[in-house]
């Protein structure tokens, strides 16, 4: 779900397919998150041409929450970072930069 909002951070809207594409992940699975996050009010839907797709977007709710947990999880890898000297700073993000590209 947080990558979900991440990825309409980033777009500002989308359909269902380009977020499935995108996380290699069914529909039919999406559309029961999609439909979570619309009656807790996180996103929105906006009108489209065609009426069986969905445009979806974050709400100012949703922008709300997905700002205050960027902004706590930030803190946290900032808490982390401060623990290691420079040195191991530049090999963990070598090792996190590496573990991204073979997922």
């Amino acid at each position: 779900m947080e990558g979900f909002c991440i990825f309409l951070n980033q777009h500002g809207y989308s359909t269902l397919a380009p977020i499935c594409e995108f996380y290699q992940i069914d529909k039919a699975i999406l559309s029961r998150v999609v439909s979570k996050l619309a009656k807790l009010e996180y996103i929105e839907f906006l009108k489209a041409d065609d009426k069986r797709e969905k445009i979806i977007t974050l709400s100012a709710k949703g922008k709300e929450i997905f700002l205050d947990a960027n902004t706590y999880i930030r803190r946290y890898e900032r808490n982390i970072l401060d623990i290691l000297d420079v040195k191991d700073q530049e090999r963990l993000l070598k090792l996190l930069d590496y573990i991204n590209e073979k997922i």
